[in-house]
């Protein structure tokens, strides 16, 4: 016998004994007195535990403690007089603050008083009820302790807890009694509960995987961290975040919020996304820290606190309407718009990031405002709209913004010029007037501009006027007036250089404009930029003793803008009607100091996409030309910063990079099925620079033709088949010509033909470049003096731009003919220059690389002396009908070969006089060509 334990079926701890669990055998009932304590020394199973007052006449403890768990099948707390009605003998259970008691029910008996205080945890098991719902005199729940009810369909005991936790399987129900928890509520397993009234959670509240929560009409405060991998049923209610701490949310299971409220003073921070099926409040005080992730709201946005965004996404969805309404601190990251019901915004909105997409209604309400930031994107889809009444839609510089629907919201364009002074391509993208326009910039030389007597610097190019290159350009009849869309325009912007007459303009970079007003809706018509191609005659103007016809080959050129406030790209599949039109656009870069082309496939502006607010070239090729803007198709949400998009189908290209005395220039050659040595839709001419100092690198289509080409989009290469590609360099400083250093550098195109030659003669050193073998060359160059038509002199700060295609200061050859119509058509000066360069591709006899001149040369024959054969070769560098022959010293034709065509390049022909009995002696060989005879000496032994 151990003192105070006694064996039997039935273990009994006598009154103030304490027993340890480790000396009970395995599922012996268990009778505690009063006073009496169960030590759980170990965690072990038992039968039932009775609790039961002997020897005491007032309320007594019993007591379990210890860190192990004790698991009893059923605990009753036995309170009886036993006979003597005076004496209370009432009985509690404690349940220690480290003690784990495990029992399947919970029940009482007697007729005097039941207590039990709850330090530590009571895991339920049993069924239904599994603590007796009445009589209890106390009911005491430790603010440290943790009730878990276990068991499979049970009803939650009609009080207040502290932790309260609902696992395995089967349906939890609260009581009206239970409004409280203190601490934690954490469903798991499988349990399913649902609030019958609001619940306030003191601590965190937890659905775990597989849990559900069904919380009705009612609130939910939460003091501590939301964490659901289960299943959140919302129905009506409202989860209400109260305190003053910092706390999460966390959902990776299913089923969202109804209404979500961010109260008190603390700081809910997002762990995950988050859906609100109603509205989401931010109260005053309170601050919601979104995270990277995206939170759905299918009614109303309240926020008088603070929104700390971070990078999240906040989607309004839904078929509900609803409202935004924001009077605290923090803005939008990302914002979209979803499904039908009408989002109301009725504040002012600045959005960091995103504003995409905008698929359902939205209204700005009263003069309210939303800004898209520079580097973003807003794309309103078919089936959204976004109606601005008073207000506008603010869309800050390089901001990329599509509207594909029929509405039409007030936008307000901003734009920003940098750098500095000189010849900007403008157009506006809302309907406005040049007022509104050039607003913070100077005007002059019109009606109501800043300085109407000064030379105009905001013009037009009108392609419909036959006269003189200058008598094409015009200025707006006044500033007041309206800017027609999709008209471009030069302007000259002067950085606060000094004005004529004394002082400064006040148009000092940078400077920012501000255009507002409506786009052309292209989802409800179509835009047409009115197009023309008026033919020129070939009547010439007799300029310091050349004859030189000054503008015919300004034909078909037509200044227009992109007349939307998205990026709209030239080359796109489908949003354009064109005909009679050329693929190459050309935009004025005045960082880079040259115009930037892009014809589909080649070109220095890297892509076809066109900025809002810029103006670009196109030429019409001819009659009745069409460009039209036929929907939404050709809008593009990629920056027209993106360089390198090149087509699949893009044709072989020849790279040429020229830089030198702090300049550079860039120009390419093509090669393919559709091109010509003459004019073709792919070709893009080197157009007149806008700046006062220039480099320009160009070429020609053959020796024929006389438009200067930075984009020359040739045949072919056909084997056997030589081509001559003239090339001109030209540079000029105020005006004028000069030497200079330069280096020039190439890129052959990636399958060229290793059988191929491709040579860079310098007709100025007599050199031969084997393009093959080098990447790179250096050279002196005088640039001759441009005609004064492309000097960039600015006596007073601007000239007025002349000719729109540039006037080679080279020699060149023949007249090109395009269209029935003459380009450049003039007699060529004797005094100009030879051109510099000539790019040699075809073969060379004997396979040796060799310079090659800008005329027909014919080379010593080989060998010389000979006996009884030699071989002639003779270079063309242009296709034509030769005549080569043998003659003596008399001038007597002794033999030779009968005029013929030969193509341009190196020829190479055997001569056998065997038919004749040549005596030995000199002989000269002559080579009758258009321009002149080249002559040899032949010796016979």
């Amino acid at each position: 016998m151990i003192y105070g334990l006694s064996f039997s079926q039935s273990t009994t701890i006598n009154s103030n004994t304490t027993v340890n669990a480790s000396s009970i055998p395995v599922g012996n009932n268990i009778i505690m007195d009063s006073g009496a304590t169960l030590n759980m020394d170990v965690s072990r199973m038992f039968g039932s535990l009775t609790v039961q007052n002997n020897n005491s006449n007032n309320i007594a403890d019993a007591t379990i403690a210890g860190i192990g768990t004790s698991q009893f099948t059923t605990v009753v707390l036995n309170a009886s007089a036993n006979g003597n009605s005076n004496r209370d003998r009432g009985i509690r259970l404690v349940v220690s603050d480290v003690a784990y008691l495990r029992c399947e029910t919970l029940t009482l008996s007697g007729n005097r008083s039941h207590l039990i205080n709850i330090l530590g945890t009571i895991e339920l098991t049993g069924l239904g009820e599994p603590i007796q719902s009445i009589g209890w005199t106390s009911f005491q729940i430790g603010p440290a302790s943790t009730f878990i009810y276990s068991g499979l369909d049970q009803t939650i005991y009609n009080d207040d807890y502290h932790h309260l936790t609902l696992s395995n399987s089967g349906t939890k129900t609260f009581q009206s009694g239970t409004s409280a928890i203190s601490g934690n509520l954490t469903l798991t397993g499988s349990a399913t509960s649902s609030a019958i009234l609001g619940l306030s959670v003191g601590g965190n509240l937890s659905i775990l995987s597989n849990a559900t929560f069904n919380a009705g009409s009612f609130n939910l405060q939460i003091e501590g961290n939301w964490t659901q991998s289960g299943t959140f049923v919302s129905g009506t209610s409202t989860v209400q975040f109260t305190g003053n701490s910092s706390k999460s949310i966390q959902v990776t299971g299913s089923g969202g919020f109804h209404h979500l409220s961010i109260l008190g003073s603390g700081t809910v921070s997002a762990l995950s996304n988050l859906s609100v099926l109603g509205n989401l409040t931010i109260a005053a005080g309170a601050s919601f820290e979104a995270g990277n992730f995206t939170h759905q709201v299918g009614r109303d946005w309240n926020q008088s606190g603070n929104f700390l965004p971070g990078n999240s996404l906040v989607q309004f969805t839904g078929s509900n309407s609803g409202t935004i309404q924001v009077t605290g601190t923090g803005g939008f990251q990302n914002l979209s718009f979803l499904g039908s019901g009408t989002k109301t915004i009725s504040s002012t909105l600045s959005v960091s990031g995103n504003i995409t997409p905008v698929s359902g209604p939205v209204v700005l309400t009263g003069a309210n405002t939303l800004t898209l930031q520079a580097n973003r994107e807003m794309e309103i889809t078919p089936t959204g709209s976004l109606s601005t009444s008073s207000g506008r839609l603010i869309l800050q510089p390089g901001s990329q913004y599509i509207n594909r629907s029929t509405s039409n919201p007030t936008l307000e364009m901003r734009q920003t010029f940098t750098g500095q002074k000189g010849w900007r391509m403008v157009g506006t993208p809302v309907s406005t007037t040049y007022s509104n326009l050039t607003a913070g910039l100077e005007t002059q030389g019109f009606p109501g501009s800043s300085n109407p007597s000064l030379q105009p610097n905001l013009l037009w190019w009108d392609e419909t006027d036959k006269g003189t290159t200058l008598q094409g350009w015009r200025q707006p009849t006044s500033l007041s007036a309206n800017v027609p869309a999709g008209r471009g325009h030069y302007f000259y912007v002067f950085n606060g250089d000094s004005k004529p007459g004394g002082g400064n303009y006040a148009d000092v970079l940078p400077r920012n404009i501000a255009v507002t007003g409506t786009e052309v809706n292209l989802a409800s018509g179509v835009f047409d930029f009115g197009l023309t191609f008026t033919p020129r005659t070939s009547n010439s103007t007799q300029v310091s003793g050349t004859w030189t016809e000054v503008n015919q080959a300004d034909e078909g050129f037509n200044l227009v803008a992109n007349p939307t406030a998205s990026v709209i790209d030239f080359h796109a599949s489908s949003g354009w009607n064109k005909s009679n039109v050329d693929q190459t656009i050309y935009i004025w870069d005045p960082t880079e100091g040259d115009f930037l082309t892009w014809n589909g496939t080649t070109g220095s502006l890297g892509n076809g996409r066109i900025a809002p607010f810029q103006a670009f070239w196109v030429k019409s090729n001819a009659p009745a030309p069409i460009l039209q803007l036929t929907g939404n198709g050709a809008k593009s949400l990629l920056s027209t910063s993106f360089s390198g998009r090149k087509s699949t189908s893009s044709p072989p290209v020849l790279e040429l990079n020229v830089a030198g005395e702090g300049m550079r220039a860039q120009s390419f050659i093509t090669f393919g099925p559709d091109g010509m040595e003459g004019a073709d839709p792919k070709d893009a001419y080197q157009l007149e620079s806008l700046g006062e100092d220039w480099l320009l690198l160009y070429s020609f289509g053959s020796l024929q033709t006389k438009s200067p080409l930075v984009i020359n989009h040739q045949p072919d290469l056909s084997a056997g088949q030589n081509r001559i590609i003239p090339l001109h360099l030209s540079a000029s400083r105020k005006g004028e010509g000069f030497k200079g250093a330069y280096l020039m550098n190439w890129k052959l195109p990636e399958d060229w033909d290793p059988g191929l030659e491709i040579v860079l003669m310098d007709h100025i050193h007599k050199k031969a470049i084997d393009m093959k073998k080098e990447a790179f060359y250096t050279f002196e160059l005088e640039a001759p003096k441009s005609p004064i038509s492309n000097s960039r002199k600015t006596w007073d700060g601007l000239a007025t731009p002349q000719a729109v295609i540039f006037q080679t200061p080279y020699e060149l050859g023949e007249s090109e003919e395009l269209d029935g119509h003459q380009l450049n058509a003039r007699t060529t000066s004797s005094s100009k220059p030879k051109r510099p360069f000539t790019l040699y591709i075809g073969a060379f006899p004997q396979g040796e690389v060799e310079y090659l001149p800008d005329l027909p040369k014919l080379f010593p024959p080989s060998p010389n002396p000979f006996s009884q054969e030699t071989k002639i070769k003779f270079f063309l560098p242009y296709e034509e009908t030769t005549e080569l022959g043998i003659y003596d010293l008399l001038g007597q034709k002794v033999g030779g070969f009968s005029p013929q065509k030969y193509l341009p390049g190196m020829h190479e022909v055997e001569w056998i006089p065997a038919a004749i009995d040549l005596p030995k002696g000199i002989y000269v060989i002559r080579l009758a060509t258009s321009i002149g005879q080249f002559t040899q000496k032949l010796i016979k032994n």
